[in-house]
């Protein structure tokens, strides 16, 4: 019997960790490489549900594996943005609290709730239900957020990067900022609805 550690969308999370690390290491100097390795690795986040349904290998370790790896490559990535940006750390330092307070106080919630997976979400605002129902609109949410610092990141190297490419990346970041903060509204409201759920389970109790 083969070890849920090397299960196939296991596997898929840990060729993701290399590649942000890989990412990291390089990001003060190659910011081609870097946007590459940083792409394959949010592309590959794509599969491991995927792959886990395939195979029937779907596991609690599994769903924590995505969960953290998603949590800290966004950190890492708000991170190099502050180092490339100092007057953005405080920004980057709050996205980086938001983020996490709602994505774990969710995961924790949903399963205190008995939830079959943190993505299924059958009350609370409308507006965190449709987030999870349509998956088309939390990718969208999702590719802004992490879209907006991969622009930021690119234009600090805007001295290395040709001018139309500049002109490009600036408008992009500029389509994508008004989405960027639709999803942080929507992790406040998800850190809301989880300290509610929480103190509803806690009373049952």
């Amino acid at each position: 019997m083969v070890s849920l550690y090397l299960y196939i969308p296991n596997l898929i999370g840990y060729t993701r960790i290399i590649l942000m690390f890989a990412a990291y290491y390089i990001a003060d100097t190659q910011p081609y490489l870097f946007f590459l390795f940083y792409f394959l690795s949010q592309f590959l986040d794509m599969f491991d549900g995927m792959a886990a349904r395939a195979f029937n290998q779907s596991t609690k370790f599994g769903a924590l594996l995505d969960m953290v790896t998603d949590r800290c490559s966004t950190v890492g990535l708000l991170f190099v943005i502050a180092q490339r940006y100092p007057k953005l750390t405080l920004a980057c330092h709050f996205f980086v609290w938001l983020d996490i307070f709602s994505h774990w106080a969710h995961m924790l919630a949903t399963l205190k709730a008995g939830s079959a997976s943190h993505k299924i979400v059958k009350d609370g605002p409308w507006l965190l239900r449709f987030y999870y129902a349509a998956h088309w609109f939390m990718v969208v949410l999702i590719f802004a957020a992490e879209g907006l610092p991969c622009m930021l990141y690119l234009l600090s190297f805007k001295e290395q990067i040709p001018a139309i490419c500049v002109q490009v990346v600036t408008y992009l970041a500029y389509a994508l900022a008004p989405l960027f903060f639709t999803k942080h509204f929507i992790n406040v409201i998800q850190f809301f609805h989880a300290a509610n759920s929480l103190d509803k389970i806690e009373k049952k109790e």
